[in-house]
């Protein structure tokens, strides 16, 4: 049953304890943020990912799901195999396709164990230096690079399981993780006594440069800002670092003339990049 909705009442912040309350609808601004880092002009190619980490009934799927559906430019899947891949190749080399969202990442592992790690490694390609000629192939053959920003969801467990091998073989700093929990969950129960949908907020109506391109300035204030906001990121000296710092780019553009909105925005995503993670109060 489903009951949440992305598009009722009015957003709500509060702070308790010094801290303030993490909004799925900042969450979804982020990664739909992220969908639109193709345009972002940069001298490097890796297009980075996003891990969205949680228990099971944090909304990782609701997020994903609201935050890439009307992107015409993203594939979106539950798992994948090698063959499924090797029919889709074509439309990321091409440009079809430049986002791969999984709602449930870790359903890859619940295969064989030499198909979860080609397609891990599938994924560590087009998230960094892109992938090219499969292992079957000729690998004198010229061939095009598909690259892709790579968006999933999975749970605590999953990423408890895998942490160190993937610390160890550079899957980690690839990506940017944003860890969430639920603080008042109960509100699911009410909601559904009630027999509405829980609301997140309406979302901001999504933009498109007209030129295909946005400019790379922030300001050093906000370099500062984001330098903060990864310190406890693997990927501070890598490509999850180059990531936030393009998420940034688009919705400094996107917001462009609305005051505080984008350092309001990024606060509100800050505690999810901690070890501690962000909480979501519904």
């Amino acid at each position: 049953m489903c009951v949440f909705t992305c598009y009722s009442r009015a957003q709500t912040r509060h702070a308790r304890n010094g801290a303030i309350d993490l909004q799925v609808k900042s969450l979804i601004e982020f990664i739909d943020a992220a969908v639109d880092t193709k345009y972002v002009h940069s001298p490097l190619d890796d297009a980075g990912g996003i891990m969205l980490v949680g228990y099971p009934g944090s909304f990782k799927t609701t997020i994903v799901k609201n935050a890439v559906d009307h992107h015409s430019d993203a594939l979106m899947v539950s798992d994948m195999n090698v063959q499924q891949w090797i029919k889709l190749r074509d439309d990321f080399i091409t440009g079809r396709y430049s986002t791969l969202a999984f709602t449930d990442f870790e359903k890859i592992y619940q295969r064989h164990q030499s198909t979860a790690s080609h397609i891990e490694g599938i994924v560590k390609g087009l998230v960094a230096e892109g992938y090219g000629t499969p292992p079957s192939g000729d690998q004198r053959m010229p061939v095009s690079e598909a690259r892709a920003l790579v968006i999933g969801a999975m749970t605590s467990s999953c990423m408890e399981k895998r942490y160190q091998a993937w610390q160890e073989d550079g899957f980690l700093r690839r990506f940017l993780w944003l860890v969430v929990s639920v603080k008042n969950i109960n509100e699911v129960n009410a909601a559904i006594r009630r027999w509405e949908k829980i609301d997140f907020g309406k979302l901001a109506v999504t933009l498109r440069p007209a030129n295909k391109t946005i400019p790379m300035n922030l300001s050093n204030e906000r370099e500062e800002q984001l330098q903060s906001m990864m310190r406890e990121q693997a990927g501070f000296n890598g490509t999850g670092y180059l990531l936030l710092k393009k998420v940034t780019a688009v919705l400094e553009w996107k917001y462009s003339g609305e005051n505080g909105k984008v350092s309001e925005l990024l606060n509100d995503i800050a505690p999810a990049l901690t070890k501690k993670g962000g909480k979501i109060t519904l």
